[in-house]
C-alpha cells in the first residue's frame, strides 16, 4: 500500500498545558504516524479515544519524537515539547498503513 504524503505545520507549543497544542479529528479508523522536529528535547503526546501515546527525546539525541498507531473515529489531542515551556517546532502527520478511507483535520 502508498504511503500518503506528510501533512506538516511550523508551531509554537502553548505555555498553557490545559489547553492541547494541536486536536486531530478523524472520522475513521486510520493508522498514522506523528513525528514532531524541533529544539533538542522535544516530546510528543498524544491522547484520544481509548489510548495515550508518548515519545519524550531528551538531551542530545538527534533524534525526532515520534508516535504510530492505529487512531479511531473522534478527537485526539496533541501536546508537544514538555510542560510549562513554549518551543518552536514542526508536526509531520503521514499515513502509516492505510486502514480505510478517513482523512485526518488539524486543528491548532
Amino acid at each position: 500500500m502508498a504511503r500518503s504524503s506528510p501533512a506538516a505545520t511550523a508551531r509554537t507549543a502553548r505555555h498553557d498545558d490545559t489547553i492541547p497544542d494541536q486536536r486531530l479529528t478523524l472520522p475513521g479508523t486510520i493508522a498514522l504516524q506523528l513525528e514532531v522536529s524541533g529544539a533538542s528535547g522535544s516530546g510528543v503526546m498524544v491522547a484520544g479515544p481509548g489510548k495515550v501515546l508518548c515519545d519524550d527525546v531528551e538531551g542530545a539525541r538527534a533524534l525526532d519524537a515520534q508516535v504510530a498507531d492505529i487512531f479511531r473515529l473522534g478527537e485526539d489531542a496533541v501536546d508537544v515539547g514538555h510542560p510549562g515551556q513554549a518551543a518552536t517546532y514542526r508536526l509531520a502527520i503521514s499515513e502509516a498503513n492505510r486502514a480505510d478511507d478517513a482523512q485526518a483535520s488539524l486543528h491548532g
